[in-house]
Order: C-alpha cells, then structure tokens, then sequence
C-alpha cells in the first residue's frame, strides 16, 4: 500500500505550476480543466486516493472539480457539496477569518477567550488572550481545558455529504476530535467554498 500523504498543498502546488501555462493552451476548449486534470489525476492514482475537489481561480474567475468519489463503500461521487477535512489548513483559515474580524471589529486579538466562550470566565483557560492562543504562546496554560468545552460537529443533515478519509491499510477514519480541534486541523468546508 503507498503511503497517503496530506496531498492538499501538494495539489495546490500543482495545479498552479500547470495552471502558468494555461494562457499557451488558448485553443483548448478547456484549458484550466485540462491543466488541472493533468495535475490531479496523477496524484490521485499515485497515492490512490479515492476522491478529492480542486477549488481555484484564474483570471478572476472561479472553478470547482470534481474527481473520485467520497466513499469507498458507498461509491456516492465527489461534488461541490462534499465537505473535506483539510486537516492543518485549518491552521490558515482559522487566522485569516481572526484577521478580517479584527480588521472588521468584530474581535480584538488582544480580547481574552472567556469573552467569546463565557463558561471559561474564572478559568486559567479563560484568561489566556487570542492572539497567544493563536501563536501557541499562552503561557501557564493548563493542560487540560474544561469538560463542559464542545467540538464543532458535522450537522447530521450533512453527514451524507461528508468525504471519507482513509488510512495507509485502506481502513475508514475521521480526525479525531478535542476541544479546539475544529479550529486547529478540523475545519471540514467544500471546495466551493
């Protein structure tokens, strides 16, 4: 079995490096299909992957496609509504969408957690600011956060959409869930998105 490795930097990284050629391809009916085609399908069939969506914009405009599908067992393809894990990226949304609330004022990264989570208020937890839990510099931090803390889950109403992931012996799993971990490498979203 090969190893599956994160594959989504490394298609992004692809699809771009096959996408600068794109303008040389002009008498293609579909050149940013075909350049992405030509980028994904390879890797996909390296490092059998199931399934995927490759959401990207060129020249202003948007494009969504679809390959594989979301499950193994039950073969339902990949569309624009299959939601992903995408793993660390998370990272990167989660500190882009804090910056343009800032920006915004709807938050301050200097505000504490306990304002925005209230049941942390009178907790250690609660005290540590934004921009140190977002640095990972917090400080004093204690080790195990409050139990009454949720997960963000996938609404049940979704469930359908949800891709599969699946481990180097080809065995189904999903992230495992923590308190925070939705922010940190749990964010499920679509391509479309």
């Amino acid at each position: 079995m090969k190893s599956k490795p994160t594959i989504v930097l490394t298609a992004t990284l692809l699809v771009t490096c096959a996408l600068m050629g794109v303008g040389a391809a002009a008498g293609q009916q579909d050149p940013v299909k075909s350049a992405v085609d030509q980028a994904i399908q390879p890797v996909m069939a390296k490092y059998e992957i199931p399934g995927m969506a490759v959401g990207i914009t060129v020249g202003g405009k948007r494009y969504v496609l679809d390959y594989g599908v979301a499950s193994t067992k039950t073969r339902k393809p990949v569309t624009d509504s299959t939601l992903f894990e995408i793993g660390s990226v998370s990272k990167t949304f989660t500190a882009t969408l804090a910056s343009w609330a800032q920006i915004n004022g709807q938050l301050s990264l200097s505000d504490k957690t306990s304002k925005y989570l209230p049941s942390l208020q009178g907790t250690k937890f609660g005290e540590v600011g934004l921009l140190n839990l977002g640095t990972h510099t917090p400080g004093g931090l204690p080790l195990q956060v409050p139990e009454n803390i949720k997960n963000i889950n996938v609404p049940d109403t979704r469930m359908a959409d949800y891709a599969q992931g699946y481990t180097e012996k080809d065995e189904p799993i999903r992230m495992t869930t923590a308190v925070l971990s939705s922010e940190a490498y749990g964010v499920k979203t679509t391509a479309t998105d």
